[in-house]
């Protein structure tokens, strides 16, 4: 058994982010129009406007990040024919930017700060247990009774996950700025508690999270959401195996194996829609495989 605290920090990371995002400018013209429109964010970029546009990016260094874990470890090591590994491990990993493209784009393109919190594959909570069992009962297969009963092995493994972070979106550009992401990542208000109590299944499909919670900011404001402000489903799965060793000669055998994916057909849900604009908000739209059965037939010398 081990226990172990581990954690790491990450500054001066490196990804793309918007470049010459247009300011808003409040209020209206002489003749009643409004100064700041999507049509008119070129011409208030703030570096050369006209000849540089809202929609560039560069690299920066600005991004960071943290992950901080309790992990416990119980291990079996291989004897008398069984051995077992299992794990849990408690942990918040936090940054500005999950990406592994070098992203782009930015909730708030004038403050990378903003687009800190949980990152996108962290998980609260985490059990694996593993573990091989292959009897020695008539491991030498002598007899047409050992032929039947000896050389098997079952193995298995077993994940329980917390869900993942969802962040809400607005999926059009209230802020106006025109840079190149447009709504696809900027965040909306959050006015409320996102989570909500499911009476069933099919409840839990048609309106995972409070829709009531997240609301449009004002033109030209940047929401207060924040990134992966409350888990997705989660996630429990185990896959098993059978195998049969069946001699041959002394050296050379044949192999029967049967493998099922999601043993016990666990559905799995994907997140929830979490853009305020599409029609489906709030709504769960697939799932992950359901139960995968594999059978194989190996002859090794």
């Amino acid at each position: 058994m081990s226990l172990a605290y581990i954690a790491k920090t990450g500054t001066k990371l490196i990804a793309y982010r918007p470049f010459n995002a247009a300011p808003f400018i409040p209020g209206m013209d002489a003749q009643g129009r409004p100064l700041s429109t999507e049509a008119n964010a070129e011409s208030r970029a703030p570096f050369l406007p006209g000849i540089y546009g809202t929609e560039g990016i560069y690299l920066d260094n600005s991004f960071t990040s943290a992950y901080h874990s309790g992990q416990v470890e119980l291990n079996k090591r291989f004897s008398k024919g069984f051995q077992f590994s299992s794990s849990y491990t408690l942990s918040k990993s936090l940054d500005s930017s999950s990406t592994t493209t070098l992203g782009a784009c930015l909730s708030n393109p004038f403050d990378v700060r903003a687009d800190r919190g949980r990152s996108d594959y962290d998980r609260r909570h985490a059990f694996v247990f593993s573990g091989v069992w292959s009897p020695l009962a008539y491991e030498s297969q002598a007899g047409a009774v050992g032929r039947v009963l000896g050389g098997w092995s079952l193995s298995g493994i077993s994940t329980i996950q917390s869900g993942a972070p969802v962040t809400p979106t607005t999926g059009q550009n209230t802020a106006l700025d025109g840079n190149i992401c447009g709504g696809s990542s900027l965040h909306p208000d959050i006015v409320g508690k996102p989570e909500r109590e499911h009476s069933s299944r099919a409840n839990m499909v048609a309106n995972f999270f409070n829709r009531g919670a997240f609301v449009l900011p004002q033109l030209g404001r940047y929401g207060t959401a924040g990134r992966g402000v409350f888990s997705g489903p989660a996630l429990v799965s185990t896959d098993f195996a059978v195998l049969k060793d069946i001699r041959a000669m002394e050296r050379q055998r044949l192999q029967f194996r049967a493998e099922f994916f999601n043993l016990f057909n666990q559905v799995n849900f994907s997140n929830p829609v979490a853009t305020l604009a599409n029609a489906r908000y709030g709504q769960i739209l697939g799932a992950g495989a359901g139960r995968t059965i594999q059978l194989g037939l190996k002859y090794l010398w």
